[in-house]
């Protein structure tokens, strides 16, 4: 069933965000959670999106070595050769189940040959060394060539040009300032609601291309991922035995040894390898390290950082840890698990001790990945000059990828708004015409990912008379952590005394605090100073609060004793007062006692907000094609993860906090992991002619709910796609969208989203038309702005309110007015 529109153009500007809510309703809001009888509500609160974006673990992931820079003769650069001949796609192959595609394989072994055959041709002419052999979207030669030869190789008869080829360096993290404040997402985008339906991803392949991966950690453990998978055994048995009998198909060795020749990590190696020396575990189905062509995937070899590990777990981290006494829940232990948690990974090292990424490399990765037939892969890499490269082919190489299988999910970029900027200069600029976000999220065709701040936090607390309240504390300057007070109990109750001075020696005359945790105010002195006069004090610990809103990174450099001491927030500090007892000292100054309960461990808590934030380090603004860009949200402000680095702190047992777009896009992956397998195994086979990857983001983007502001304002388009991501609204969708061509560039990959151009005739008319499958055998009824349509089984009903339709509309059904 066909439908056009043709609208003024308030209305074709909102349709990008009107349809998203074609099937579900809004998320429910939840009322506040309550901690005891007394009815009073956790005192957690959201972290400022100054704080988060001041604090971030990484607040630029990854920057870019600008490929238009200027280079020596003799200095060596990384180039890609595109040749005269076909590749795999040009030639008009999907690269759908491409092991399965007899001539397609037969033609990609035709395309290396030809290689080897211009390879020795180039080499003749200059010295070259090949890196890799790109046959499936694009026919590329990629070397390491001196500048000054590229003339005389592009003059080489069939070679089409020669590219320089733009490489991705990591960023050096940035230490948080709230080291203990982890966030629990998963409410946010409906994963729990999937697992409960058994939707988590069992038999799903994700694709990590990042800095590689601690293949010791216990969230990627094979026993628990083997553990959960025969308990989704059990669920589809007791649910669906026609699911149950449709066997969960895990790659394998024979997998692997059906296009092993083909594949760029055995090719680089040069045939010195089997299917086995690629697999670490079930889990961990596939590691190679592309840029030094080995094994070697973990991060102790270099000093990328641990980037990769904390991505990864975002995606798929097990849902289960494994004990002494058995295997115990994830989420309720460590507070971890991906969003397709019964997924197996491959691990796809792209910055290593050779340095960082080039297009190549990422290229050769992803074409590896569609060989092994992942359902998605995360780039969370990106350049931080923003717009497009200077060469498109890149672009157009993954432009290419629409009849792939394999959903590319690449983070929007850490560049926040443009007008925020001062590094790109004056605000009419024509450079990059207002978009922060790079290559190659930027791409047509990359599902591109926004960063929403957490609506929840899992830290340390204490509590007092029903009071939670979370606290911020670093044990790098000889203070021990503040939870020791409790000793080998889970918590303890001590006596304190809240002062509202600032910790300075006269604030304590004629109060009593030896043996009790004495509460102050930050200003006048420094940290370490207070600290100090309070331990001196014979004080138990010393907690500051805040005299600003937001919270506090102590540096505690000068403290002298071991007592903790710790932060909290000004609003919580103001809780603790109201709920404590007053007293007077001789001198008439008023001051308040009571007793606060330290709490080992980590304790969550869900704000369950009216609304979310959009972090505002998220890139976004208005490419000068004028698509949209980014097309979907998730959680990244603040997300806890796997820590998978021994060398800097992080361990097969450790997880840590951060913050960026490069965590919001393994939510993504994760979700669209989970979604692909919910295709498959439905009702896919109804639409042979829609590949499974269109439909996955055609669901996930018509399904998401457009977020708004504190003020009910929704946030623009161009800075959250579609809206939030929500998995379980995806798989509980009754419908699903397919735009046309003119009314969007990516109307084949499926995207759900109208990119109406420019209008130079200036009518202010817009033609916007899409076709609307239904899934079931009932009626439905949508609403567009404020035209709303019934799709019923004997026709289709359009309506504007109680009259006749809006002259300015045209309608038709199936190409009929």
């Amino acid at each position: 069933m066909k439908k056009f529109f043709k609208t003024k153009p308030f209305l074709g500007l909102l349709l990008a965000l009107s349809l998203v809510a074609t099937s579900l309703a809004p998320l429910s809001t939840v009322d506040a959670v309550e901690t005891t009888e007394t009815g009073k509500k956790y005192a957690f609160e959201k972290v400022d999106n100054d704080v988060i974006k001041s604090t971030a673990k990484n607040t630029d992931v990854f920057n870019v070595e600008a490929s238009e820079m200027q280079f020596a003769d003799d200095e060596q650069v990384r180039v890609s050769i595109v040749l005269d001949g076909t590749s795999v796609v040009d030639a008009g192959y999907s690269t759908e189940d491409l092991p399965e595609n007899a001539a397609a394989l037969d033609l990609i072994e035709e395309v290396l040959d030809e290689q080897k055959v211009m390879e020795e041709k180039i080499a003749d002419e200059v010295n070259i060394d090949v890196k890799w052999n790109l046959t499936v979207a694009a026919n590329i030669i990629s070397a390491d060539v001196a500048y000054g030869d590229i003339e005389a190789i592009e003059n080489i008869d069939g070679v089409k040009e020669v590219i320089v080829e733009t490489k991705y360096l990591p960023c050096s993290p940035v230490d948080a300032a709230d080291p203990e404040m982890v966030i629990s997402q998963t409410d946010m985008t409906g994963v729990s609601e999937a697992w409960a339906k058994g939707q988590t991803g069992a038999g799903g392949r994700i694709a990590i291309i990042d800095t590689g991966f601690d293949i010791t950690h216990q969230s990627l453990n094979n026993d628990p991922f083997l553990y959960a998978l025969q308990e989704d055994a059990r669920w589809n048995l007791y649910k669906n035995f026609n699911a149950y009998l449709n066997k969960i198909d895990l790659l394998d060795a024979k997998d692997i040894e059906k296009v092993l020749p083909l594949l760029n990590s055995y090719a680089t190696l040069n045939g010195n390898v089997s299917a086995e020396d690629f697999i670490i575990s079930d889990k961990i189905a596939y590691a190679f390290n592309y840029v030094d062509e080995d094994f070697n995937v973990e991060h102790i070899y270099d000093g990328q950082g641990e980037h990769g590990s904390h991505v990864a777990g975002i995606a798929t981290a097990n849902r289960y840890l494994k004990t002494e006494d058995g295997f115990v829940d994830a989420l309720d232990t460590v507070y971890v698990a991906g969003n397709a948690p019964d997924a197996q990974i491959l691990v796809m090292k792209v910055f290593g001790v050779g340095g960082g990424a080039y297009d190549s490399d990422y290229m050769a990765a992803i074409e590896d990945a569609i060989l092994l037939g992942c359902d998605s892969v995360n780039l969370s890499l990106g350049s931080s000059a923003p717009g497009f490269t200077v060469s498109t082919d890149y672009q157009e190489i993954m432009n290419k990828l629409t009849a792939s299988d394999t959903v590319v999910v690449i983070s929007a970029g850490n560049a926040g708004a443009w007008a925020d900027q001062t590094t790109y200069g004056e605000l009419y600029y024509d450079g990059v015409s207002y978009m922060t976000a790079g290559s190659p999220g930027t791409f047509t065709n990359a599902l591109t990912v926004a960063s929403v701040d957490n609506d929840g936090a899992i830290g340390k607390v204490i509590e007092v008379a029903g009071n939670t309240v979370p606290y911020s504390e670093s044990t790098t300057y000889g203070n021990k952590p503040l939870d020791t007070l409790a000793g080998d109990a889970d918590s303890a109750e001590v006596e304190y005394v809240f002062i509202n001075g600032f910790g300075q020696a006269t604030d304590y005359e004629g109060i009593d605090v030896a043996g009790k945790v004495v509460f102050c105010s930050r200003g006048t002195t420094s940290f370490f100073e207070k600290a100090n006069i309070a331990a001196s004090l014979g004080a138990a610990a010393t907690i500051i609060y805040n005299n600003t809103t937001g919270t506090i990174g102590l540096n505690l450099t000068g403290y002298e004793y071991s007592a903790p001491c710790v932060s909290i927030k000004l609003d919580d500090a103001a809780v603790i007062r109201e709920a404590s007892e007053a007293q007077t000292t001789a001198d008439g100054v008023t001051y308040y006692t009571g007793k606060v309960t330290i709490k080992k461990g980590l304790t969550p808590v869900i704000y369950n907000s009216d609304h979310y934030q959009m972090s505002s380090f998220s890139s976004w603004g208005v490419p000068g094609n004028l698509s949209i860009k980014p097309e979907i949200t998730a959680p990244g402000g603040g997300i806890y993860s796997v820590f998978g680095s021994c060398d800097i702190g992080g361990g097969p047992d450790q997880y840590e906090l951060m913050s960026g777009t490069s965590m919001a896009a393994p939510q993504v992956t994760g979700m669209m992991a989970v979604l692909k397998r919910y295709v498959e195994t439905s009702w896919y086979k109804k639409f042979p002619n829609v590949s499974h990857r269109a439909i996955a983001q055609s669901l996930l983007m018509s399904t998401a709910t457009p977020m708004v502001d504190a003020d009910g304002n929704v946030y623009p388009v161009m800075q959250q796609g579609a809206g939030l991501a929500n998995v379980n609204n995806a798989i509980n969708a009754a419908s699903f969208v397919m735009m046309d061509e003119n009314s969007t560039v990516s109307a084949k990959d499926g995207k759900v989203k109208a990119e109406l151009g420019d209008d130079p005739a200036k009518k202010g008319e817009y033609k916007v038309s899409f076709t609307l499958t239904n899934l079931t055998p009932t009626s439905h009824t949508y609403k567009l702005d404020e035209y709303v349509f019934t799709q019923a089984l004997d026709g289709v009903f359009l309506t504007k309110g109680t009259e006749k339709l809006d002259a300015d509309v045209t309608y038709y059904v199936d190409g009929k007015k």
